[in-house]
């Protein structure tokens, strides 16, 4: 099975297919500290995500403490 790339995964989901905004919404997920990984690249448990991380673990505290706000 070939892979794709994390745009085109995206882009896949949209009802246009649209790779900018894919790319887009992958920027914007880099601008706030996070990164897309391929699934088996982390040593977490298999039936966590993993496909976005928090670069930051504080900044990821710190969204979490404000979401609950």
């Amino acid at each position: 099975m070939s892979k794709i790339s994390p745009s085109e995964a995206i882009a896949h989901i949209l009802p246009t297919h649209d790779l900018d905004l894919a790319d887009r919404a992958i920027a914007e997920l880099d601008e706030c500290g996070y990164r897309i990984v391929e699934k088996d690249s982390m040593d977490a448990a298999p039936d966590l995500p993993t496909e976005v991380v928090p670069l930051d673990p504080a900044a990821a505290a710190l969204r979490r403490e404000m979401a609950l706000t």
